[in-house]
């Protein structure tokens, strides 16, 4: 039987599923897929073959979209990369490398690439259309050879696995506006700007994968999350609306730190300013440095059995032994760290890996809480960096802006500027 679907006659003849892997082939993977189009639509039923549907490409004729996106967004869809394929379906998309990573896996498919795919990209790379260049059995044959891999991983996403895919899309999918003129100043040498950039904003991406959780944020060569803050690099990003707000977590790390061991900072009072009087130290420079030095490089034996610190060491030495002898520990946000997967494991290591995914999963919870706020308001959240939060303010909503930002469980500070680099 047929596996190429590319006339509408020929879909009443498909088995009836309900649910299935799917793969969307965009115009050129180096693209961003805020700014792609769809080629080819992979679809694997979980008790049938796979299926190749075809929107636009060079050897067939085409679907029209519209009616393919609802009949898959209706199904119970499983994808390599979730958010990703959110840019072209809707609804509620499980997200098989995520799974994998739950059971100590990194999926390597380069090898599912053939000679002649990768030959394309390494000559017509730039092309916006090399996908529809290839011919459509080569890229049946790397979605087979990808499924044959990923099958074991199949699974449901867990509720905070939706949240987290749900943050990171809904801040990712509005781009950053760029000044044109600054950005050609800064990136003169930038050869492909167009895989990233479309009617004047730059479009990131949150890498989900990483080893703690904590997502990175590069695309096309620029990161995000480490954008010089010296060189007047940040001037180049500007609000669509009237100003920037940027809300810093204030003290972030110890606070998320007293709620991981059991010990209570007043919300209303500088962190610090709480920390000193553990210290008997009333210099705050120097608490900080003191905080700094014992939290991320382990407590020294001066303040072993200072509140706070004393529980930190503890549920560090606790949490080394749970991942020396048990080979692994779980965080509260379901994510699973395997002993085999760090390189050169230390207790300090690893508390450091559990703060940081902490951190990410306290973030999603918030943000994802008020979301739904934002939906009425001109302005956006369009840059999330670990411990603050970027918005591109309507002058209007800055009252309403600031009160949602108060409903966050942790406090913050606020700076606002009319570039990403004057916030003051």
């Amino acid at each position: 039987m047929f596996y190429i679907i590319e006339k509408e006659s020929q879909l009443p003849l498909l088995p009836p599923f309900d649910k299935c892997f799917v793969h969307i082939i965009s115009n050129n993977y180096n693209y961003h897929p805020a700014i792609s189009e769809v080629s080819l639509v992979y679809v694997k039923p979980f008790d049938d073959k796979g299926y190749i549907f075809c929107i636009k490409h060079n050897e067939s004729l085409g679907l029209k979209w519209q009616p393919l996106k609802k009949f898959l967004s209706e199904k119970e869809l499983y994808a390599i990369d979730a958010k990703h394929t959110k840019y072209f379906l809707s609804g509620k998309i499980n997200d098989i490398t995520l799974s994998s990573i739950a059971k100590g896996v990194k999926l390597d498919l380069t090898q599912c690439e053939s000679v002649l795919m990768s030959d394309f990209y390494r000559t017509h790379g730039s092309l916006k259309n090399v996908n529809e260049l290839i011919p459509i059995s080569k890229h049946y044959e790397y979605c087979e050879a990808v499924y044959k891999i990923i099958q074991p991983y199949i699974s449901k996403n867990t509720d905070y696995i939706n949240k987290q895919i749900d943050v990171f899309f809904k801040i990712e999918k509005e781009g950053i506006k760029l000044d044109k003129e600054c950005f050609i100043k800064y990136h003169e040498n930038h050869s492909t700007p167009h895989f990233s950039i479309k009617q004047g904003r730059a479009y990131t991406n949150y890498n989900l994968y990483t080893l703690t959780g904590r997502p990175s944020n590069s695309f096309n060569s620029i990161n995000y999350a480490a954008l010089n803050k010296e060189n007047g690099e940040r001037d180049c990003f500007i609000p669509d609306n009237d100003l920037f707000m940027e809300f810093d977590f204030n003290g972030y790390h110890p606070r998320l730190l007293g709620d991981i061991v059991g010990y209570n900072f007043d919300y209303n009072t500088n962190v610090y300013t709480q920390i000193a009087q553990i210290l008997d130290e009333s210099d705050i420079s120097k608490v900080k440095e003191i905080t700094f030095q014992n939290l991320y490089g382990g407590i020294r034996k001066e303040f072993i059995n200072k509140p706070f610190f004393r529980e930190v060491n503890m549920f560090k030495d606790n949490l080394w032994d749970e991942i020396q002898y048990g080979g692994s520990f779980t965080t509260p946000s379901g994510k699973i760290f395997h002993l085999k997967n760090v390189e050169n494991p230390t207790p300090q290591k690893i508390l450091n890996y559990y703060i940081q995914n902490f951190e990410t999963s306290q973030n999603v919870e918030q943000l994802h809480a008020i979301f739904n706020e934002f939906r009425p308001l001109k302005s956006r959240i369009v840059l999330y960096t670990y411990d603050s939060v970027l918005i591109d303010v309507s002058r209007e909503e800055t009252q309403k802006i600031g009160e949602i930002m108060t409903k966050l469980k942790y406090p913050t500070r606020v700076k606002t500027g009319t570039n990403y680099n004057n916030l003051k």
